[in-house]
């Protein structure tokens, strides 16, 4: 067991001399060395730092492989029940809403709790015109697959990252127009904030290399999306 979970070097000492990653994998040996049919997993890396997560989340993934064990995995933390995880349960108020891929789960959330749940959603309202488009702050944006009647008041629900931000002299002539809010740096993405006629909406763009993205608090900014990606809930 010890030399499944990596820890044959440090057999001499007691649990209470490892770290907290390393006691994890003791608390792991101890329980996969009664053999069962089924391990469950509760909120087993809450407590311990990013990079030792991330590491340890990969070795349990591989062990699970390794030995062909049913594994259950509870968690609250969204990044670790996607990387993990063949199938996703999203629970609310004690019902399963979706049981599903991950892929499945984030790309085509079965009710409008999981869109929101799972990942992050911008959320902007539109009513539907008599020529079958949508009006969003004042823009006309082709319905596309999207459908209602007249005078219907829907949401729309988009992922960041199917939305993109358009800068310079073309930013008028976008979908919509905004102004910057906010801006973060995260490495290989920028996160945008944008407010469109009051509602933030939140953009991630990818940022290849060393390049920066030229914006700033208070800029007009456009942005586009398809309404492929979008999902649609009717407000009552």
């Amino acid at each position: 067991m010890l030399e499944l979970v990596q820890l044959s070097s440090l057999a001499n000492r007691f649990p209470h001399q490892l770290s907290g990653g390393q006691q994890q994998r003791v608390a792991l040996a101890r329980a996969l060395a009664i053999q069962p049919r089924v391990l469950l997993l509760d909120e087993p890396l809450s407590a311990l730092d990013a990079k030792v997560r991330a590491s340890l989340r990969e070795e349990i993934r591989r062990i699970q492989r390794e030995l062909g064990i049913t594994t259950l995995f509870v968690t609250h933390d969204q990044h670790e029940a996607l990387a993990i995880s063949d199938r996703v349960g999203v629970m609310a108020n004690g019902c399963l809403e979706q049981l599903s891929t991950p892929t499945e789960v984030y790309r085509s959330p079965a009710t409008p709790f999981v869109a929101r749940f799972v990942g992050s959603m911008n959320e902007l309202p539109a009513v539907v015109r008599s020529d079958g488009d949508l009006d969003i702050a004042g823009a006309v944006v082709p319905a596309g697959s999207i459908t209602g009647a007249a005078g219907e008041r829907v949401m729309l629900l988009i992922r960041p990252e199917d939305v993109t931000l358009v800068t310079g002299p073309l930013a008028h002539a976008a979908t919509l127009s905004g102004s910057v809010v906010n801006r973060s740096f995260h490495g290989a993405s920028f996160d945008v904030v944008v407010r469109v006629d009051g509602v933030d909406s939140l953009v991630t763009t990818t940022c290849p290399g060393a390049a920066d993205l030229d914006v700033r608090h208070g800029d007009t900014v456009g942005l586009r999306f398809s309404t492929d990606r979008v999902i649609v809930e009717t407000i009552r």
